[in-house]
């Protein structure tokens, strides 16, 4: 292109002669001479790639996903006086977009009308297929920038083609705590699955260049509050007044001021300025709202049922793909890539697969017991970085109120006095004490004592961690306490077997706001999910829609019986909306369903950061020294046979490596 391509910022690399730098040329068709340039045999994908890759990073130019272009509309006002009819050179044109939808539900939003549910659930009858456009280019120094953001479970990981490996980094001023067991086990997965994945990427040509990218990990993205970098202002020293420094240092500041007062719905970024910063893989939960941390992708949970079950995904494709061509040679047949077993049906044979209808021979709506029914474990924390809730103080909040009178009524009606400061389970528990209050005193009114009253919501707690160890919580005092004065704080375990025969279900968040595991399990289930809509929310939301899989609920569940009583009166929509959730369930355990998230959920964003990157002039190892000096330890590599060594005792040297306290 004679080099104004460079200019415009689009080159594409076609292949090109050794001897003489030349384009290659080819034969297409019936040619009768080479005139066609190439890139390899993907030469589409190699100039879409390329091209597009150009439009995100111009200034001028905003990619708008998920939207139907209805109209080009010219605006006038910038136009010169002019009798042409023709758009001058200095007029603006905007696209009317249709249909964009909002970034967040919001659960605060009144519960549709009959007829607009049904033209919902009319509307959406095909999965959902999430797709994204590239993301901007991004390098090294971009990585190194998001490491300010995190206070903990954060690492820069680097694929070196020299050696052959993928090395991960942790900052010396970070805190190496229980949770990094989280970040280096996703790590130890993800190289895995890259090389899988994209076996001509990682072959060790060192031609290619380095590939580096940021990933967290955790119940919930660690970034700083307050104030824990050693980047103040009055540390800047002024004859290094460089503007990665200063970078760095407006980044800080901006999480520490924005971060606390984020809702789900609020426009401003914690990241000032979020193309200074590469994008940022959590495994884990990440912020509902996607402005809080624009870089920030949702990548599945470090759990076997998400992470190691993509992973072993990407190994049942491999080994199909061989079976398939040596098939060819003996034309034996080949079994499908076989799709884990917890997204498959439970029965004799896997123990570990999700529960349905058929599972336990429940036909009918009417067989369920119409209660919404939740059990799980209580965490001593619930976003604790974004919200101030608590466990309740029995002494504190309920038994200094019940020395005059000690009734029941009386502890429930102490447990509604704190409601708005326990953490989200805990309000499960104060609704279910007064559902069962409520029930006891109607089967006291009612002429037949024989027929029970059942309470709506039967909320209790199973386990809970006690002395760091999963613990029975009926076996611990803290609550026996309240169970002795009429607040029923903990029940027996529940199978999943035993929950599907409940009409109603709900997914309540823990520590990090989110159940990981429980929506998929409910969704599977036979009754109706009622999906707790938290800060935060897990990588395979982005297939659900409200009132199509699931009916949402406020994150302080004040609405929860408002929309139980909806389902109520409304059985036929609340049970098209639980059979379109377990549609959805039970797709994932097909190979086309299961192989659509994974390609969705999985290869995709590591495709779109891959193919974003764009390797350092000097060597990568000369630029993060410079740019962090000795901060960047390396703690763990990974090489070609896919073997991972820790190049650090982090328990027991961390203190001695970095200089600060583990915890």
């Amino acid at each position: 292109d004679g080099g104004e391509g460079e200019e415009r910022g689009c080159v594409v690399p076609f292949d090109r002669t050794a001897e003489e730098d030349a384009l290659s040329l080819c034969l297409e068709a019936s040619h009768a001479a080479p005139r066609i340039i190439h890139r390899a045999d993907c030469t589409g994908k190699a100039i879409t790639t390329h091209i597009t890759r150009a439009a995100a990073a111009h200034p001028l130019i905003e990619f708008v996903g998920d939207s139907v272009v209805a109209d080009l509309l010219y605006d006038e006002s910038s136009s010169s006086s002019s009798s042409s009819s023709s758009p001058s050179s200095s007029s603006s044109f905007f696209f009317r977009r249709l249909a964009a939808p909002a970034p967040v539900f919001n659960p605060s939003n009144p519960i549709p009308s009959p007829s607009q549910l049904e033209a919902l659930l009319s509307s959406h009858t095909s999965p959902l297929r999430p797709s994204l456009p590239p993301l901007q280019p991004y390098s090294l120094e971009h990585v190194l920038r998001a490491v300010d953001i995190f206070q903990n479970t954060f690492a820069v990981v680097v694929y070196d083609p020299a050696d052959d490996v993928f090395v991960a980094y942790y900052d010396r001023n970070h805190h190496w705590i229980a949770a990094c067991a989280k970040l280096v086990g996703s790590f130890r997965v993800l190289t895995k699955s890259l090389r899988r994945m994209f076996p001509d990427r990682f072959d060790g040509r060192v031609e290619r260049g380095e590939w580096a990218f940021a990933m967290s990990s955790g119940d919930f993205p660690s970034v700083k509050v307050q104030s824990s970098s050693h980047w103040e202002d009055d540390d800047l020293d002024q004859d290094e007044d460089t503007e990665d420094t200063h970078s760095r240092s407006r980044i800080r500041r901006t999480i520490e001021e924005c971060y606390a007062r984020q809702t789900l719905t609020s426009p401003t970024s914690c990241v000032d300025h979020p193309e200074e910063v590469a994008p940022i893989l959590q495994f884990g939960s990440v912020f509902q709202n996607p402005n809080v941390i624009p870089n920030m992708i949702a990548m599945p949970n470090p759990q076997k049922n998400h992470l190691h079950c993509l992973d072993e995904w990407t190994e049942e494709l491999e080994r199909y793909q061989k079976e398939e061509a040596a098939a060819e040679i003996t034309a034996t047949a080949v079994e499908l890539p076989r799709v884990c077993p917890y997204y498959r049906p439970r029965n004799e044979r896997n123990a570990l697969g999700l529960v349905y209808g058929e599972t336990i021979g429940i036909t009918s709506w009417e067989e369920l017991i119409p209660t919404v029914v939740w059990r799980g474990t209580d965490f001593p924390g619930y976003l604790h970085h974004v919200r101030d809730f608590r466990q309740p103080d029995f002494e504190r909040d309920v038994e200094k109120k019940l020395l005059t009178s000690g009734k029941d009524e009386d502890a429930v009606e102490a447990m509604r006095e704190v409601y708005d400061y326990l953490i989200p389970r805990w309000k499960g528990v104060v609704l279910t004490a007064e559902a069962e209050l409520e029930a006891k005193k109607k089967q006291q009114r009612q002429q037949n004592k024989e027929e029970p009253v059942v309470p709506w919501a039967d909320i209790k707690f199973a386990d809970c961690i006690y002395e760091k160890s999963k613990t029975p919580a009926v076996n611990v005092d803290y609550y026996q306490q309240f169970m002795n004065v009429g607040i029923p704080a903990a029940g027996p375990s529940m199978s999943l077997e035993e929950l599907a025969k409940y009409r109603y279900h709900i997914d309540i968040g823990g520590g990090g706001g989110t159940t990981w595991s429980g929506t998929i399990e409910k969704l599977a289930m036979p009754g109706l999910l009622f999906h707790h809509v938290t800060p935060t929310k897990d990588y395979n939301y982005a297939l659900l829609l409200p009132w199509v899989h699931y009916v949402p609920i406020k994150e302080d569940l004040s609405d929860l019986h408002e929309k139980y009583q909806w389902a109520e009166s409304h059985p036929l929509l609340a049970r098209q909306i639980s059979d379109r959730a377990t549609e959805f369930a039970r797709r994932l355990g097909t190979y086309q369903g299961f192989h659509e998230m994974y390609l969705d959920l999985y290869r995709q964003p590591l495709e779109r950061v891959l193919e974003a990157y764009q390797p350092t002039m000097e060597h990568w190892e000369i630029v993060m020294k410079r740019l962090t000096g000795q901060d960047m330890v390396p703690v763990m590599k990974c090489n070609n046979k896919m073997f991972c060594e820790n190049l650090s005792d982090h328990a027991t040297s961390w203190k001695q490596l970095s200089g600060v306290t583990a915890s």
